[in-house]
Formats: C-alpha cells, sequence, structure tokens
C-alpha cells in the first residue's frame, strides 16, 4: 500500500511539472488563449498536493484547474465529507480567490 501511495505521490507530481511547461503567459502573468499563468499553475499544483495527502480524496478522481484565482473542482470522491473536505483544502491555498465546487459522489 506504501508502495502504491509513493507512485501515486511521484505521479501527481511529475504531472504538475509537466503543466507547469506548458505555461506560455505573456509578461504580467496573464492567461491568453490556451496559456496559464503562473501564479494559476501554482495553485492548480499546490491543492493537487494538498488532494494528495487527504485520506479519502483519491487524486486520480479529482481534476483541478485554476483560472485567475478561481480553483474549480471536478470528479468523483466517496462521500459528501470529502467534498466538503475538498473545498476546504482547496480555499486554504494561498491565492484561492473561490472554489467551484463540481465534485460529486460516485
Amino acid at each position: 500500500m506504501k508502495k502504491i501511495m509513493c507512485l501515486l505521490v511521484l505521479y501527481v507530481l511529475a504531472m504538475a511539472g509537466c503543466a507547469s511547461l506548458v505555461v506560455g503567459s505573456p509578461a504580467g502573468g496573464q492567461q491568453t488563449g490556451n496559456s496559464i499563468s503562473k501564479e494559476d499553475a501554482r495553485i492548480t499544483n499546490q491543492v493537487n498536493s494538498s488532494l494528495v495527502h487527504e485520506p479519502g480524496i483519491s487524486s486520480l478522481d479529482v481534476y483541478v484547474s485554476t483560472y485567475q484565482g478561481i480553483v474549480t473542482l471536478r470528479g468523483y470522491v466517496s462521500s459528501q465529507k470529502m467534498i466538503d473536505r475538498a473545498a476546504d483544502i482547496s480555499a486554504s491555498v494561498s491565492g484561492v480567490k473561490s472554489v467551484r465546487n463540481q465534485l460529486r459522489v460516485k
């Protein structure tokens, strides 16, 4: 189980790193077209990292996106309690202005 968790953490961190490589924001970090601001990428990475460490929330089932500091959560979790917990974790990340919680119970 510990090995699986370690692999999961490495996977999420690798994906977060790849996402930040796609960042191609213009001066001032503003979002245009398909690019994402550095701040939004940082927020998304931090939310993903925080969710990985939360028991009961599978980061493989939760998709996190951020636009202008607004975090959107999509996907599935095991209970309403986990939906609320994911929103609380996301809201606690520095720079998050609000959370759009679109998570559903499996």
